[in-house]
Protein backbone atom coordinates (compact mmCIF):
# COMPACT_ATOMS: atom_id res chain seq x y z
CA UNK A 1 0.00 0.00 0.00
CA UNK A 2 2.89 2.55 1.04
CA UNK A 3 4.98 1.63 -2.40
CA UNK A 4 1.15 2.04 -4.28
CA UNK A 5 1.16 5.80 -2.53
CA UNK A 6 4.67 6.58 -3.23
CA UNK A 7 4.53 5.66 -6.44
CA UNK A 8 1.54 7.78 -7.36
CA UNK A 9 2.89 10.78 -5.80
CA UNK A 10 6.02 10.56 -7.24
CA UNK A 11 4.01 10.48 -10.72
CA UNK A 12 1.86 13.50 -9.94
CA UNK A 13 5.70 15.61 -8.91
CA UNK A 14 7.16 13.86 -11.88
CA UNK A 15 4.47 15.41 -14.33
CA UNK A 16 3.97 18.75 -12.83
CA UNK A 17 8.08 19.23 -13.07
CA UNK A 18 7.53 18.73 -16.82
CA UNK A 19 4.61 20.91 -16.83
CA UNK A 20 6.61 23.60 -14.91
CA UNK A 21 9.77 23.36 -17.61
CA UNK A 22 7.40 23.04 -20.61
CA UNK A 23 5.82 26.11 -20.31
CA UNK A 24 8.61 28.11 -19.79
CA UNK A 25 8.84 30.61 -22.18
CA UNK A 26 12.00 30.99 -24.91
CA UNK A 27 13.48 34.73 -25.03
CA UNK A 28 14.03 34.18 -28.90
CA UNK A 29 10.81 32.59 -29.89
CA UNK A 30 8.76 35.55 -27.79
CA UNK A 31 11.96 38.25 -29.67
CA UNK A 32 10.77 36.38 -32.64
CA UNK A 33 7.16 36.32 -32.40
CA UNK A 34 7.15 39.70 -30.64
CA UNK A 35 8.59 41.35 -33.83
CA UNK A 36 6.31 39.27 -36.17
CA UNK A 37 3.10 40.56 -34.36
CA UNK A 38 4.49 44.27 -34.58
CA UNK A 39 5.24 44.43 -37.81
CA UNK A 40 2.15 42.73 -39.02
CA UNK A 41 -0.51 42.73 -36.43
CA UNK A 42 0.02 45.79 -34.28
CA UNK A 43 -1.12 48.13 -37.01
CA UNK A 44 -4.45 47.35 -36.49
CA UNK A 45 -4.87 44.92 -33.41
CA UNK A 46 -4.03 46.02 -29.53
CA UNK A 47 -2.67 44.49 -26.58
CA UNK A 48 -5.02 46.67 -24.51
CA UNK A 49 -3.99 44.60 -21.39
CA UNK A 50 -0.06 44.09 -21.85
CA UNK A 51 2.19 46.79 -20.42
CA UNK A 52 4.90 47.65 -22.48
CA UNK A 53 7.41 47.75 -19.62
CA UNK A 54 6.25 43.96 -18.73
CA UNK A 55 7.07 43.14 -22.34
CA UNK A 56 10.05 44.26 -22.50
CA UNK A 57 11.17 42.25 -19.66
CA UNK A 58 10.07 39.27 -21.08
CA UNK A 59 11.81 39.75 -24.44
CA UNK A 60 14.89 40.59 -21.67
CA UNK A 61 15.39 44.19 -22.79
CA UNK A 62 15.32 45.10 -19.37
CA UNK A 63 18.57 43.03 -18.99
CA UNK A 64 21.67 44.88 -17.38
CA UNK A 65 23.87 43.78 -20.35
CA UNK A 66 22.08 46.12 -22.15
CA UNK A 67 22.91 49.57 -21.98
CA UNK A 68 19.92 52.43 -22.43
CA UNK A 69 21.08 52.91 -26.39
CA UNK A 70 20.76 49.69 -26.78
CA UNK A 71 17.40 49.06 -25.31
CA UNK A 72 15.77 51.40 -27.13
CA UNK A 73 17.41 50.45 -30.85
CA UNK A 74 15.85 47.12 -29.64
CA UNK A 75 12.75 48.49 -29.00
CA UNK A 76 12.89 50.64 -32.38
CA UNK A 77 13.68 47.06 -34.26
CA UNK A 78 10.60 46.21 -32.71
CA UNK A 79 8.38 49.48 -33.84
CA UNK A 80 7.70 49.30 -29.80
CA UNK A 81 7.78 52.74 -27.75
CA UNK A 82 11.07 51.82 -25.65
CA UNK A 83 11.57 50.64 -22.14
CA UNK A 84 8.47 53.05 -20.78
CA UNK A 85 7.18 52.20 -16.84
CA UNK A 86 3.38 52.59 -17.59
CA UNK A 87 2.67 52.32 -21.55
CA UNK A 88 0.12 50.53 -22.71
CA UNK A 89 0.10 48.52 -25.98
CA UNK A 90 -2.44 49.91 -28.32
CA UNK A 91 -2.60 50.71 -31.54
CA UNK A 92 -4.71 51.85 -34.60
CA UNK A 93 -7.57 54.53 -33.15
CA UNK A 94 -11.32 53.24 -33.09
CA UNK A 95 -12.97 55.34 -35.01
CA UNK A 96 -10.49 55.10 -38.20
CA UNK A 97 -10.44 51.27 -37.77
CA UNK A 98 -14.46 51.61 -37.56
CA UNK A 99 -14.51 53.56 -40.75
CA UNK A 100 -11.69 51.35 -42.86
CA UNK A 101 -12.90 48.01 -41.66
CA UNK A 102 -16.40 48.28 -41.12
CA UNK A 103 -15.99 47.21 -37.45
CA UNK A 104 -13.16 47.59 -35.10
CA UNK A 105 -10.30 45.08 -35.35
CA UNK A 106 -10.65 42.96 -31.64
CA UNK A 107 -7.90 43.22 -29.07
CA UNK A 108 -5.62 40.37 -29.16
CA UNK A 109 -4.29 40.51 -25.24
CA UNK A 110 -6.49 37.40 -24.48
CA UNK A 111 -7.34 35.74 -28.05
CA UNK A 112 -4.68 32.83 -26.90
CA UNK A 113 -7.05 31.85 -24.37
CA UNK A 114 -10.51 32.27 -25.53
CA UNK A 115 -9.41 30.50 -28.92
CA UNK A 116 -6.16 28.67 -27.99
CA UNK A 117 -3.25 27.52 -29.77
CA UNK A 118 -4.58 25.19 -32.61
CA UNK A 119 -7.58 27.61 -33.48
CA UNK A 120 -4.68 30.91 -33.89
CA UNK A 121 -2.88 28.05 -35.89
CA UNK A 122 -5.35 26.77 -38.16
CA UNK A 123 -6.85 30.49 -38.55
CA UNK A 124 -3.63 32.11 -40.15
CA UNK A 125 -3.08 29.44 -42.39
CA UNK A 126 -7.04 29.66 -43.51
CA UNK A 127 -6.76 32.27 -45.84
CA UNK A 128 -7.85 31.65 -49.72
CA UNK A 129 -8.66 34.14 -52.37
CA UNK A 130 -12.09 35.03 -52.79
CA UNK A 131 -12.63 37.94 -55.12
CA UNK A 132 -16.48 38.53 -53.58
CA UNK A 133 -15.29 39.79 -50.33
CA UNK A 134 -14.00 43.49 -49.85
CA UNK A 135 -10.71 42.35 -49.24
CA UNK A 136 -10.58 39.64 -52.10
CA UNK A 137 -10.21 37.25 -49.34
CA UNK A 138 -11.69 34.83 -46.94
CA UNK A 139 -11.10 32.50 -44.39
CA UNK A 140 -11.98 28.77 -44.05
CA UNK A 141 -11.91 28.91 -40.32
CA UNK A 142 -13.26 32.23 -39.73
CA UNK A 143 -16.12 32.63 -42.96
CA UNK A 144 -16.65 36.06 -44.00
CA UNK A 145 -14.16 37.32 -42.08
CA UNK A 146 -13.47 41.36 -42.22
CA UNK A 147 -9.97 41.23 -41.62
CA UNK A 148 -7.17 40.82 -44.95
CA UNK A 149 -5.00 38.30 -45.78
CA UNK A 150 -1.95 40.25 -44.37
CA UNK A 151 0.49 37.55 -44.38
CA UNK A 152 -0.30 36.79 -48.59
CA UNK A 153 3.07 38.01 -49.47
CA UNK A 154 4.56 35.78 -46.61
CA UNK A 155 2.47 32.52 -47.37
CA UNK A 156 1.63 33.35 -50.88
CA UNK A 157 -1.92 32.75 -52.52
CA UNK A 158 -4.19 29.81 -52.30
CA UNK A 159 -7.59 29.37 -53.54
CA UNK A 160 -9.99 26.89 -52.26
CA UNK A 161 -10.39 23.68 -54.07
CA UNK A 162 -13.30 22.18 -52.83
CA UNK A 163 -15.28 23.02 -49.20
CA UNK A 164 -12.18 22.14 -47.02
CA UNK A 165 -8.87 22.07 -49.04
CA UNK A 166 -6.30 25.63 -49.88
CA UNK A 167 -4.59 24.68 -53.34
CA UNK A 168 -1.28 26.80 -53.31
CA UNK A 169 -1.13 29.04 -56.73
CA UNK A 170 1.31 31.69 -56.26
CA UNK A 171 4.64 31.25 -53.85
CA UNK A 172 5.53 33.99 -51.55
CA UNK A 173 8.50 34.85 -49.82
CA UNK A 174 8.58 32.48 -47.47
CA UNK A 175 9.14 28.45 -47.75
CA UNK A 176 6.23 26.84 -45.85
CA UNK A 177 8.34 25.54 -43.13
CA UNK A 178 9.71 28.97 -42.64
CA UNK A 179 6.20 30.49 -42.44
CA UNK A 180 4.95 27.66 -40.50
CA UNK A 181 7.77 28.60 -37.64
CA UNK A 182 6.98 32.02 -38.29
CA UNK A 183 3.00 31.72 -37.08
CA UNK A 184 4.31 29.36 -34.38
CA UNK A 185 6.26 31.89 -32.56
CA UNK A 186 3.29 34.43 -33.18
CA UNK A 187 1.18 32.04 -31.46
CA UNK A 188 3.74 31.23 -28.74
CA UNK A 189 3.89 35.28 -28.29
CA UNK A 190 0.39 35.81 -28.30
CA UNK A 191 -0.13 32.88 -25.72
CA UNK A 192 2.07 34.49 -23.42
CA UNK A 193 0.27 38.33 -23.67
CA UNK A 194 -2.87 36.41 -22.57
CA UNK A 195 -0.92 35.38 -19.57
CA UNK A 196 2.27 36.46 -18.55
CA UNK A 197 2.89 35.02 -15.62
CA UNK A 198 1.57 31.24 -16.31
CA UNK A 199 5.21 30.23 -16.48
CA UNK A 200 6.17 31.54 -12.68
CA UNK A 201 2.27 29.82 -11.72
CA UNK A 202 3.18 26.22 -12.81
CA UNK A 203 6.88 26.69 -11.09
CA UNK A 204 5.34 27.63 -8.10
CA UNK A 205 2.74 24.96 -8.58
CA UNK A 206 5.61 22.46 -8.36
CA UNK A 207 7.28 23.32 -5.22
CA UNK A 208 3.91 23.81 -3.64
CA UNK A 209 3.43 20.16 -4.38
CA UNK A 210 6.75 18.92 -3.13
CA UNK A 211 5.72 21.32 0.13
CA UNK A 212 2.04 19.33 -0.22
CA UNK A 213 4.14 15.91 -0.56
CA UNK A 214 6.13 16.26 2.44
CA UNK A 215 3.87 17.49 4.86
CA UNK A 216 1.57 13.67 4.00
CA UNK A 217 4.66 11.93 4.72
CA UNK A 218 5.23 13.10 7.63
CA UNK A 219 1.49 13.63 9.47
CA UNK A 220 1.68 9.43 7.66
CA UNK A 221 4.95 8.79 9.98
CA UNK A 222 3.40 10.76 12.83
CA UNK A 223 -0.03 8.64 12.38
CA UNK A 224 2.34 5.25 12.58
CA UNK A 225 3.61 6.74 15.67
CA UNK A 226 0.33 7.34 17.43
CA UNK A 227 -0.91 4.19 16.30
CA UNK A 228 2.25 2.53 18.14
CA UNK A 229 1.50 3.92 21.14
CA UNK A 230 -2.02 3.37 21.56
CA UNK A 231 -2.25 0.43 20.22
Amino acid sequence: MHKVLINKYCSMLFIVFLMSNGFAMDKATLQRGARFYMNYCFGCHSLKYMRNQTMMEALGFTNKAYSLEEKKQLAADMLLDGPKEASLLTSLPLKQAVAWFGVAPPDLSLVARSRGRVWLNNFLHGYYKDSKKPFGANNLIFPDVAMPDVLFPLRGEFVLDNAHKLRLVKKGAMEESEFNQYVNDLVEFLVYVAEPTRSLRYKVGFFVIILVLVLLILVRKLQNIVNKKYK
